[in-house]
């Protein structure tokens, strides 16, 4: 069985994407905002996976803490933020380990999409816990977080892991996919 981590997995249509790519996967979508996990769960395939799909509502991070979403950017970049400002709801920010430990994903990650708006450098800087298990990575990375600095972290972390594709759309983010360069054991 595959197994799909979808980090930001906004209102869904990556999920429904996996859903039909790879019927018997157990898909894991985390997202934080209440109305987009609303929506992505709105979105998901009705009946395709049972069980397989699960649904976390929190922020991926570095570290185990309550954190704020940050709103001032729009409805399309929620960002995560230590300090609460006017009106802000506490949420719970979790680790990687955390999220796959408490959806039973053990083994390999086949496809993990990271698309989290600016803590990318928070979850990969001490990756070497997890990131061996991945076996494809799709990431979009946010400014400052650059993909040399990025790279820099994958090979502390030991990670083996080749990019296949790069695509820098407009110098403050870039997506990248990345391939386990080794089988897995």
């Amino acid at each position: 069985m595959h197994n799909v981590v979808d980090l930001g997995a906004n209102t869904g249509f990556t999920i429904r994407l996996w859903q039909i790519l790879y019927p018997s996967a157990r898909i894991v979508a985390v997202e934080p905002d209440a109305a987009n996990l609303a929506m992505c769960k709105h979105n998901a395939l009705k009946n395709a996976g049972g069980d397989r799909l699960k649904f976390v509502q929190a922020c991926v991070a570095g570290s185990a803490r309550s954190v704020y979403l940050d709103r001032s950017s729009g409805a399309w970049r929620f960002s995560l933020s230590d300090a609460g400002g006017p009106g802000a709801e506490p949420l719970p920010a979790v680790t990687l380990p955390q999220i796959l430990e408490s959806c039973a994903i053990d083994g390999t990650i086949d496809l993990l999409k990271c698309d989290i708006e600016g803590s990318e450098e928070e979850v990969f800087s001490d990756c070497s816990a997890w990131i061996a298990r991945v076996r494809n990575l799709v990431i979009e990375l946010h400014y400052p977080y650059t993909s040399e600095r990025f790279f820099e972290d994958l090979r502390r972390a030991g990670a083996g892991l080749k990019v296949y594709h790069q695509v820098s759309s407009n110098g403050n983010c870039e997506l990248i996919f990345l391939e386990q360069s080794e089988p897995l054991e």
